[in-house]
């Protein structure tokens, strides 16, 4: 089953011909699909040390656009950038190959527990470092990062189809308190806008690389708060929102993203059997835990 409607079919063959093209050099080299969470791009290690992204559609390849521009740019453990790949091969679509990073996604501890206190610290520390980004000139422009109301706007329709799998009328309460907190009104700062677990990797005990900028943008900070709901559980929460500080107001419209994008993801993914959706079961759980205990 396709992830979206338009997806354009794509694997580890296709890639061998456009390496045939245009990285001779790698034309030979072991080729394995990365199996995981992502939805927008089929990924294929290359060897030992590269990982091919191949977008699936049109605004996967656009989202793909931005992370290569922004790649270098960020003092952050990202991959490098090692080729820019051009349309080729039947292929319609430019493609990237990146530096492998070793580590592990997030998914399975996120849903089997416990996550471990010190993600709290670290994603503090990644966070701070996006927002201290000067984004005065040249600054990202994605689909997210705005209103939370006007993301919020259709979520309660989604929360409907998802009654007697999760606490909807709790879920409602969080997507009615971040849209009656008081907006955002600062200047914009630099988000990945999608720090979901799929997107981090871990080694040892400690977050050690960020994945996935095809959603980077600039606007409200609630945006990065995200994964206190998709990532951390409630002491880990407690602990993100002392490092980072922030009133209410910006918490509880984070609370209402992170309830949207679960939401989205239960709904849109169970159908399609995609990992995903768990991780949007979980974070809705999350969400209704904290406003019971409140």
């Amino acid at each position: 089953m396709t992830l979206h409607d338009g997806d354009t079919p794509v694997d580890a063959d296709q890639l061998r011909r456009l390496l045939d093209e245009q990285r001779p050099d790698l034309a030979d080299a072991p080729l394995q699909v990365v199996e995981g969470p992502g939805t927008d791009h089929v990924l294929v290690r290359v060897g030992h040390d590269l990982v091919a992204r191949l977008p699936r559609n049109a605004p996967a390849a656009v989202s793909l656009g931005t992370e290569l521009r922004w790649l270098p740019r960020l003092v952050l453990p990202l991959p490098r950038v090692e080729h820019d790949g051009v349309p080729g091969a039947g292929y319609p679509f430019a493609w990237a190959l990146l530096s492998w990073l070793d580590g592990h996604d997030l998914c399975a501890v996120v849903l089997d527990g416990p996550v471990p206190r010190t993600w709290a610290d670290d994603l503090a520390d990644l966070v701070t470092t996006l927002r201290a980004v000067d984004v005065s000139v040249d600054a990202p422009q994605g689909a997210r990062g705005g209103d939370v109301a006007t993301r919020a706007a259709g979520a309660d329709d989604v929360l409907t189809a998802l009654a007697g799998r999760h606490r909807v009328g709790v879920l409602r309460r969080a997507l009615d308190l971040g849209r009656e907190a008081a907006p955002f009104a600062g200047p914009p700062v630099l988000l990945h806008a999608d720090l979901i677990p799929g997107n981090l990797l871990h080694r040892d005990g400690r977050l050690t690389g960020l994945l996935d900028l095809g959603a980077l943008t600039t606007g409200d900070p609630a945006w990065d708060l995200t994964p206190a709901w998709w990532v951390l559980d409630a002491p880990g929460r407690s602990r993100l929102r002392d490092l980072l500080g922030g009133d209410d107001a910006v918490w509880a419209r984070a609370r209402a993203l992170a309830t949207v994008q679960g939401a989205l993801a239960t709904w849109h993914y169970t159908p399609r059997r995609h990992p995903l959706a768990a991780l949007g079961d979980r974070a809705l759980q999350q969400v209704a835990a904290d406003l019971s205990r409140a």
